[in-house]
């Protein structure tokens, strides 16, 4: 299940994310990532962590949303992209905080999730762009491996693919993000940083890889 968001937030922080090059559109050639697929799109969120307004802006949004729908002891951060986002607004919410690998350690006490709970707690994990959402999955799987449940994640922006709903739905998980692809390609219409016509091309894409007729990113 993916939760509604108001559509105030969704426009602004596509606005941000376009205002701050945190998304760039190449259609030709199309950007290539390492999994071998091709996209037109390129998001980057990190690009975000160097300016404090817009950050503190995104944490705020981020905070609105999960007090609204989401009931959580503890948040849980998606390393690595997921773990300063989840700093902010454990500090912001006053609640603990932990972050959680995609695998364990293998040196250590080969951990896979850091930060110590007492069972049972109710942990919201933060991710900062999903796609397929497997990454989301692997990660409940690891938080409730370690005794705590899970069944809540929010991020800043999706992709809005079947996959990614149906990797969801089987893993119980609701997802609550900020804003979505097509809002900030809108944004980026809007603002002229993209012409109508390569817009067209970017919807085409989204739509076959929607359907999984595209390659898909990993």
């Amino acid at each position: 299940m993916i939760n509604k968001t108001p559509p105030d937030i969704r426009r602004r922080v596509a606005e941000i994310l376009v205002e701050r090059n945190v998304v760039d559109f190449r259609t030709d050639p199309f950007f290539r990532f390492t999994s071998g697929a091709d996209s037109p799109i390129y998001l980057d969120n990190r690009r975000l962590l160097g300016y404090v307004g817009e950050r503190r802006e995104i944490v705020s949004a981020l905070r609105a949303i999960v007090t609204a729908s989401a009931p959580f002891d503890t948040v849980v951060g998606m390393a690595t992209a997921g773990v300063p986002w989840a700093a902010w607004l454990a500090d912001a919410l006053s609640v603990p905080l932990m972050y959680v690998r995609s695998e364990a350690k293998k040196w250590g006490q080969e951990r896979s999730v850091e930060g110590a709970p007492p069972v049972g707690t109710r942990a919201l994990l933060v991710e900062d762009l999903v796609f397929s959402a497997s990454s989301i999955v692997t990660a409940a799987n690891n938080v409730r491996n370690h005794g705590l449940a899970v069944h809540h994640c929010v991020a800043i922006v999706s992709y809005g693919t079947e996959s990614s709903a149906r990797n969801l739905e089987s893993a119980d998980i609701e997802l609550s993000v900020l804003t979505t692809v097509d809002d900030v390609l809108s944004a980026a219409v809007s603002a002229g940083t993209l012409s109508s016509s390569a817009g067209d091309i970017v919807r085409d894409w989204l739509a076959k890889t929607r359907q999984g007729t595209s390659p898909a990113i990993s």
